[in-house]
């Protein structure tokens, strides 16, 4: 066997396997052997079978197994022996890569490969970009304050519609003229929240309604994105990225919160006991709870920030037309090579920020360990369970439901992306020369809006 490697250029190179017939025969021979004892041919006795009939009738196959098992085996050693720094899996030349079994007892194959490309990443000071800090004022913490005291207040049924109202009632689709859709969407338990309504005419069209009155809602005003109008409506997420109509909404119930009042009781109920004392207190441990709520936003963004400038600041070229051939050989969406051709943009910017995260994490000694997977999946089931005032009485629950978790190979890669991330963020932190902003609730959301 012989395996021959040739660069064409920085980026994009071939491997080339060359398999002969004592490569591949002696185990061909054995399992030959072994189907001599269990063949059961007609005419013959059990284990009297011709070898010249078995490898008739076995041996191609036999040949095909090995020779391909070979040529794998042999590809991926060497790439590993030789710690080929290469960009995803070699791609099989299929023009230049002639194999027939019937008539070749020598094989070459022929492989395209891609180098990752060479570059620096490195961060300092010099690099100036913004963190900006949302600033929690008195009227976030007297919103905050409010909702919380709804949150745990009592509801009770209204007989007409006001702002901040839960309205009850039944979706049907209509058509473009405004009439009910005949085998249109119809969800008869929708629900519907007046504070999310953004249109201020439609929000004031509601005010004074009752119960059976019926409203036109165009479908934008029911939900933001697919997947929440699916569960508002009842349909999948596919039909609900192709929904446009109108529908007719007509009013079942009204619900309206009370608002629970802020005495020590709900102190008690909100914090534990004796913890805050007073709404002074209560208003100081919001104002601390929201600060800490919005480090993690601040955070994201100045991820999303640090990519963005770290996109623009290394440039380096890609073995493109390999990993095109890569992606057309490996993909399972059936993407043509057209279709290819220009979504081309988005896998090539994909792959390059990985290759950069991926560099900085290992100058920086970041990496994952399962004891931190584990411990991620663990605290989000612990959180959930104090969430919902579920009793946790024996840990070892959690702990068996963390490892059922990380066994799952999806929910593992999701874990280690937000873990490392995390890292990614606090080393950004101590490397770029951070320029921190104070910004209010209103500027920090609107640009996320509009990226």
């Amino acid at each position: 066997m012989d395996i021959i490697q040739e660069s064409i250029d920085e980026l994009n190179g071939k491997i080339k396997v060359k398999i002969v017939e004592q490569d591949y025969m002696p185990k061909v021979e054995i399992a030959l052997k072994d189907y001599t004892k269990k063949a059961s041919i007609p005419g013959f006795r059990p284990g009297k079978t011709p070898k010249s009939l078995i490898m008739k009738k076995y041996g191609k196959s036999l040949i095909e197994d090995e020779v391909f098992r070979l040529m794998q085996d042999s590809l991926n050693n060497y790439i590993t022996e030789k710690d080929l720094d290469i960009m995803a899996r070699p791609v099989l030349n299929r023009e230049e890569t002639r194999i027939d079994f019937e008539n070749q007892k020598e094989f070459e194959f022929l492989f395209d490969i891609g180098y990752s490309p060479k570059f620096d990443a490195q961060i300092t000071s010099a690099d100036k970009i913004a963190y900006e800090i949302i600033k929690v004022d008195d009227a976030l913490v007297e919103s905050q304050m409010n909702d919380l005291a709804k949150r745990y207040g009592k509801v009770m049924q209204a007989e007409s519609v006001e702002n901040g109202d839960m309205i009850n009632g039944a979706y049907v689709e209509l058509d473009a003229n405004g009439e009910i859709k005949e085998g249109g969407i119809f969800k008869q338990d929708g629900y519907l929240f007046m504070d999310r309504i953004k249109d201020e005419g439609l929000r004031n069209k509601f005010i004074g309604l009752k119960k059976e009155e019926k409203i036109v809602i165009p479908v934008k005003e029911i939900a933001d994105n697919a997947a929440d109008l699916a569960g508002s409506l009842g349909i999948d997420k596919t039909v609900a990225e192709g929904v446009t109509a109108d529908f007719q909404f007509t009013i079942k119930g009204i619900s309206r919160v009370s608002a629970a009042e802020l005495n020590q009781e709900f102190f008690n109920k909100m914090f534990g006991e004796g913890v805050v004392n007073s709404i002074e207190e209560f208003r100081q441990k919001i104002r601390e709870e929201l600060a800490e709520r919005f480090k993690s936003d601040s955070d994201n963004r100045l991820y999303n920030t640090a990519v963005e400038y770290l996109r623009k600041k290394i440039q380096f070229n890609l073995p493109s037309e390999f990993l095109k051939k890569y992606l057309l050989e490996n993909n399972e969406e059936g993407l043509t090579k057209a279709d290819m051709d220009s979504e081309f943009d988005k896998y090539e910017s994909s792959w390059k920020w990985e290759l950069i995260e991926s560099k900085i994490a290992a100058e920086n000694n970041i990496t994952v360990t399962r004891e931190e997977l584990f411990n991620y999946f663990k605290g989000q089931l612990i959180y959930q369970f104090r969430q919902y005032n579920i009793p946790l009485n024996d840990e070892s629950v959690v702990d068996k439901r963390a490892e059922e978790l990380l066994a799952d190979s999806k929910n593992a890669s999701e874990a280690r992306f937000n873990i490392r991330a995390g890292k990614m963020i606090e080393l950004f932190k101590t490397k770029f020369g951070l320029e921190n902003k104070e910004v209010s609730m209103e500027e920090f959301s609107k640009k996320s809006n509009n990226n």
